[in-house]
């Protein structure tokens, strides 16, 4: 009888031993989950609020408006904006997408950029992690996203824009002589590839001022992108790039495009996915 006592005893701790680790692995488990879905929505927030901010740099770059000087402003009424004005997202919804002082219609290119400078935090965030290479793809986005507004509207890449990113990779990877050597070699490889193609549409096409394929622009853009990824990485990339362009000039409705939005879009698809130095 007291062996009986003694093994139900027994069972009754192990029992609330085994319940009791149960319960602190699912606390555990949901802090975690908690603490993940609070860093993951701080990252997004973060990433609309720097998308905002760039998409001004951008703006204030092609209208040749000082970056530094000057407060925001409503592109046709020229009210000042207050910072209720200029909440990401939220303040794009709330004014149905009109300027709230004049109504006038705002254009849709800053929600874009809010929306898609977040979710590209948020995927190199779960890519990454808290990390130093996550600080380093974020600035290398920051920046593309840049470029390819600029470039989507003046069909120009800005030289300081791709010397901060190869500035970008120095400062966190150093001075890598293989990695410089991927970059050379893409870009050399791309840039007989525009010689060639430049020819042939010389020799078919009468008109001379639209016979580019590619300008040294992109050249240079991917130079400094093909060392962020390995020579594989960089011939995916701008197999990519060539089919973001296809569908670009499908729905564009236009025979010539700029090319370096469908190469950031590439690279960045590839850094995300695929191989990365």
């Amino acid at each position: 009888m007291m062996c009986i006592l003694f093994l139900i005893r027994k069972r009754i701790h192990i029992f609330i031993f085994v319940s009791n680790f149960d319960v602190t692995i699912y606390t555990l488990i949901k802090n975690i989950m908690i603490n993940n879905l609070f860093i993951i929505t701080f990252i997004f927030i973060i990433g609309t609020v720097f998308g905002s901010f760039l998409f001004c740099i951008a703006y204030r770059y092609i209208n040749k408006i000082s970056i530094i000087k000057g407060r925001s402003r409503c592109d046709y009424c020229g009210h000042e904006l207050n910072a209720f004005d200029l909440i990401p997202i939220i303040s794009f919804v709330i004014n149905k997408g009109r300027c709230k002082y004049c109504g006038h219609k705002i254009d849709y290119s800053y929600l874009v950029s809010e929306i898609v400078t977040g979710i590209c935090y948020l995927l190199l965030y779960i890519k990454c992690g808290l990390t130093i290479k996550f600080l380093m793809y974020v600035i290398l986005t920051s920046i593309l996203i840049v470029v390819s507004f600029i470039d989507y509207k003046t069909y120009t890449i800005p030289d300081v824009l791709v010397v901060l990113g190869v500035t970008n990779l120095f400062i966190f990877k150093g001075i890598n002589i293989n990695i410089l050597i991927n970059g050379l070699l893409i870009g050399s490889f791309m840039f007989i590839i525009r010689f060639v193609m430049n020819h042939v549409l010389k020799a078919r096409s009468s008109d001379s001022n639209n016979n580019e394929s590619m300008g040294l622009g992109d050249i240079k853009l991917i130079t400094m992108l093909g060392c962020y990824v390995s020579l594989y990485g960089s011939f995916i990339a701008i197999l990519i790039s060539c089919i973001v362009g296809i569908v670009f000039v499908i729905f564009m409705k236009k025979k010539t495009i700029p090319f370096g939005p469908s190469i950031c879009i590439g690279y960045l698809i590839t850094l995300l996915c695929v191989m990365v130095v």
